[in-house]
């Protein structure tokens, strides 16, 4: 696994996780899915700026939310 492909990810599972999200659950509130989620967190496939921005969103929303 390139180390470059995999940062956006790493950062979206670590949000996700702080959040108290499961991947299924952001996923779901994303639309998007949870296959591809799983993917870039792994650093699998690299994912748009704009898909990142959408998805981190989400969690931000979240963490918004209990904090």
């Amino acid at each position: 696994m390139n180390s470059a492909l995999a940062a956006p990810g790493k950062s979206i599972r670590t949000l996700r996780l702080l959040a108290g999200l499961t991947l299924e659950q952001t996923a779901e509130e994303a639309d998007v899915s949870s296959t591809y989620l799983s993917r870039v967190e792994t650093g699998k496939v690299r994912a748009t700026p704009k898909w990142l921005g959408h998805v981190a969103g989400v969690i931000a929303d979240h963490l918004g939310r209990t904090a």
